[in-house]
């Protein structure tokens, strides 16, 4: 069995795909469960080529929100609720505006003034166009009248890593990929981009505590298989899905992610990604992409 990630390998999506994949291994006596890595344009690469897969139940996506509720600037060549069959729903995560430690930029209303003030604007990092870092920065951008140029990497730890370089000035980075840099203290988190804060870093305020209103965003990773999948199969991998919150392995890992294990029915992920779809819609109508 294959779980494609549509990510590149370290960043977020790979992370949980693998433990999806362990966890999976395990479930299933007798399967072999392999990753395998297609990254590319924001999750969208990936995804795209995935929904071709035959509907066997031999290769199954965790896949991100970012390739299917939100809305891209591409063409994704699928679509998501219709070429994608949900399973469940398997974490949340925030994201969490970072600057580079030596930076004067200290709070969200420094991020503001000094995009204003920089000719060009800030320069800010994604991993890649019409993925969910990008459109996370773009509603800040909208919301806030902010002054950004966007910089794609291949992967969210890539724009990390930029950021440490001080080839770009601000990352809305996936929480995953901030926990292990912030030991070096080589990065300052300014803020949290879901409505409550972090127990990874409770002293970093949420985006509506800097002044941000009704700024709420989030990063989900679901299990899916491709279309045509048989009904006996998808009520086995939501059997076994809905069992894993009881499994202490991945409830310690997913810990370390700054990730919260949750688990939903095949119908009930599909009501809740119809409905993300719409307010992802509502609030990108507006923006006027770079």
């Amino acid at each position: 069995m294959r779980v494609v990630v549509p990510y590149a390998a370290g960043s977020n999506g790979d992370a949980h795909g693998r433990v999806v994949a362990a966890y999976l291994n395990r479930s299933l006596k007798g399967s072999t469960v392999v990753v395998e890595n297609r990254p590319g344009i924001g999750g969208i690469l990936g995804t795209r080529s995935f929904t071709k897969s035959p509907p066997d139940g031999y290769t199954l996506c965790v896949c991100s929100g970012g390739a299917i509720t939100v809305p891209s600037t591409v063409d994704k060549g699928y679509d998501p609720l219709v070429d994608l069959v949900p399973i469940s729903k398997i974490s949340t995560s925030p994201l969490v505006l970072m600057v580079n430690a030596t930076s004067s930029m200290k709070s969200v209303a420094d991020v503001i003034a000094f995009s204003k003030k920089k000719s060009g604007g800030l320069n800010y990092g994604s991993s890649g166009a019409g993925g969910l870092m990008y459109n996370t920065a773009e509603v800040f951008r909208s919301r806030t009248g902010s002054d950004f140029t966007h910089v794609p990497f291949r992967s969210g730890p890539d724009a990390m890593t930029a950021l440490i370089a001080g080839e770009i000035e601000v990352v809305f980075a996936i929480m995953s990929d901030v926990t292990g840099q912030l030991e070096g203290n080589k990065v300052r988190p300014i803020a949290i981009t879901t409505s409550s804060r972090s127990p990874i870093l409770p002293d970093v305020p949420t985006m509506i505590e800097a002044g941000v209103k009704g700024y709420d965003i989030s990063l989900w990773n679901g299990l899916f298989t491709p279309p045509g999948i048989g009904q006996p199969i998808i009520d086995r991998l939501s059997e076994i899905m809905l069992r894993m919150p009881k499994d202490e392995t991945v409830l310690k890992i997913f810990a370390r992610f700054g990730s919260t294990l949750e688990v939903n029915t095949p119908d009930q992920f599909r009501k809740e990604l119809r409905a993300e779809t719409a307010l992802w819609e509502e609030g990108l109508k507006d923006i006027v992409r770079k």
